[in-house]
């Protein structure tokens, strides 16, 4: 949301400097296009899952009490997480959800919206029942909560490089719908653990929606299999960066 401005900036910053690390490979194309860096001054790594370091049975109980409050279990559960905003369409979900008489009305799913901000607000989903919307910052145990109850993370973005959220959901083995912008869908080229939105439309959220809600067996099948993640961890492993970093620099110098 930066601007030309901000461009030119980052422009004279990327002439000056030996060498850049992005974290996908369409963000490297982008320095190419838009900025006309040299293909040989970057260099794609990974950037690895992040971990919070949580009271676990804090966690637990507000597990146990928003899954008793909200009788969560054995429901496809919905979610979409962080701060609210546009860029990432949470405005998308709220409509793709209103819009869909299958979903609004179904008693086996469940959609929560937790972060700050007010795209998605109570009044907009009155009357709906298997809604949560907590427009208010989450502490990490919450966050771990929400994340942990989830069975589709929600990620239909309009524009993005890479995503806290997604690395996150990958290291709780949480599957996700992303759309395919920025490095979102790099990880179901490694492994199936999600599904691809075809757009950032109303329309593509709401039939991904829909879709997933019709199977939710099949669905919740793909949060437990440990193979496919297995997969996941291995490239996004932590020590395995830090060692492509550390190679990467020996060759600059």
């Amino acid at each position: 949301n930066s601007g030309d401005s901000m461009k030119t900036k980052c422009m004279k910053y990327y002439y000056k400097v030996d060498k850049i690390i992005v974290h996908d490979h369409n963000s490297k194309r982008e320095l190419i296009k838009d900025f006309q860096v040299k293909e040989d001054k970057i260099a794609v790594i990974a950037h690895g899952v992040l971990e919070f370091s949580v009271d676990e049975e804090e966690v637990k109980s507000i597990m146990d009490k928003l899954a008793a409050k909200y009788s969560l279990k054995d429901k496809l559960v919905f979610a979409s997480m962080g701060g609210q905003s546009p860029y990432k369409g949470t405005d998308l979900i709220c409509d793709a959800y209103l819009n869909s008489e299958y979903l609004i009305n179904n008693d086996n799913v469940f959609l929560i919206i937790a972060g700050k901000g007010n795209i998605a607000s109570p009044e907009r989903f009155e009357g709906c029942n298997n809604v949560l919307i907590v427009n208010d910052s989450l502490s990490d145990s919450e966050f771990q909560a929400i994340m942990r109850l989830t069975d589709v993370m929600l990620l239909p973005y309009r524009k993005i490089s890479q995503s806290g959220v997604l690395l996150t959901t990958i290291q709780n083995q949480i599957p996700f719908a992303v759309t395919p912008m920025g490095g979102l869908s790099e990880p179901l080229e490694l492994a199936p653990v999600g599904w691809i939105i075809a757009s950032p439309m109303v329309d593509s959220v709401r039939e991904c929606m829909e879709s997933l809600a019709h199977n939710i067996n099949k669905t919740k099948a793909v949060k437990h299999n440990q193979q496919n993640w297995n997969l996941l961890k291995n490239k996004y492993n932590w020590e395995k960066i830090s060692l492509q970093t550390e190679n990467f620099y020996e060759l600059t110098i």
